[in-house]
């Protein structure tokens, strides 16, 4: 039994100590939620968080998801996972690092097959990226959409809905307004402007800005020298 035990924590030890090259080795900020009067706190960084939301499927951590590219491995950090999705956060993972949104789409690409910036396909979804948005305190991110002439797309080729447009910018016009002109990127803005939420705006590609990638849970990263499906 004592030797069971000590080699249960052992094991625990070296989980919790072990840090892949993209994740970021701080462990001291954290963030609450509540939902359906259910309140919960998150930490991240070296060791992982637990959850955002209890009870809803939904969990956050730092548990590392071996990739492999050109026979390669890529670490890339899971942050948190749905029952269909997994999503990676670059501000977690770069030390608040900002790009431009094609080099923020070449980031999430960059974290293996599969991974882009995040599409956002059902209300659902739309609104556990606004939770996220808010629980880190974030003033902007870039998603995976963008402008391909008169209609807007995902880069992971998902269906693309119009599930957020903001009702006001820079001008006061609801979005998209392509105030500044080529404004062809799609991003979320947190109460950028008077009476607007978190919200979608579409805004000039060269801004600089933090990334969610996401990446379908039916992908199985790495088995037998294949990669699998389903």
């Amino acid at each position: 039994m004592k030797v069971l035990l000590l080699l249960s924590v052992a094991l625990a030890v070296s989980l919790a100590s072990f840090v892949g090259p993209y994740q970021s080795a701080s462990s001291s900020s954290s963030f609450s939620s509540s939902t359906g009067g259910q309140s919960s706190t998150s930490f991240y960084g070296r060791g992982g968080g637990t959850v955002i939301t209890q009870g809803q499927g939904v969990s956050l951590g730092a548990h590392v998801v071996p990739s492999v590219t050109n026979g390669h491995y890529v670490y890339a950090p899971v942050h948190l996972s749905t029952r269909s999705s997994d999503y990676h956060f670059s501000w977690l993972a770069d030390y608040n690092g900002k790009y431009s949104w094609q080099d923020a789409m070449n980031y999430c690409r960059n974290l293996g097959p599969e991974w882009y910036g995040v599409s956002v396909e059902t209300q659902e979804e739309n609104y556990l990226i606004i939770r996220i948005i808010d629980g880190y305190n974030l003033k902007y991110s870039w998603s995976g959409g963008y402008l391909s002439g008169y209609d807007w797309k995902w880069l992971s080729g998902g269906y693309f809905t119009p599930l957020n447009w903001g009702q006001t910018g820079a001008q006061g016009l609801p979005q998209p307004d392509n105030n500044e002109g080529e404004e062809y990127c799609l991003a979320y803005l947190n109460r950028f402007y008077d009476y607007d939420g978190i919200t979608w705006h579409d805004i000039a590609c060269h801004h600089l800005k933090p990334v969610i990638c996401e990446r379908p849970r039916t992908y199985r990263p790495y088995y037998g020298h294949r990669y699998y499906r389903g």
